[in-house]
């Protein structure tokens, strides 16, 4: 049972040490490039080919044939997304930061 597979602790990433507090956006840039590089190996490694982001799902079931695999293809994918939302985030309050500085003369 994949349930079974997270709580063994395979597919820990998403419970390790980078998400124990408050990332900044360096931090976040570099989890999304490793997770980006794990995505790209799984991609590859099954023969993936989405026509578009709506896609991805519906081609990732269809070809991952592990289940381990598939799991793991999921929890990058959320991952994935909760970063770059929070990359959004980070990027959105240094750009009001800026804006909130006096100028200087």
């Amino acid at each position: 049972m994949a349930h079974d597979l997270i709580l063994r602790g395979d597919f820990a990433s998403f419970t390790d040490a980078p998400y124990a507090g408050a990332m900044d956006l360096q931090q976040v840039r570099e989890r999304l490039r490793v997770l980006s590089d794990d995505m790209t190996d799984l991609i590859h490694r099954y023969g993936m080919r989405a026509q578009g982001p709506l896609d991805v799902l519906k081609n990732a079931r269809a070809c991952i044939t592990d289940t381990s695999d598939y799991v793991r293809f999921l929890e990058l994918s959320l991952e994935g997304r909760i970063l770059a939302d929070e990359g959004e985030r980070l990027l959105a309050m240094g750009q009001k930061q800026k804006s909130d500085e006096p100028p200087l003369h």
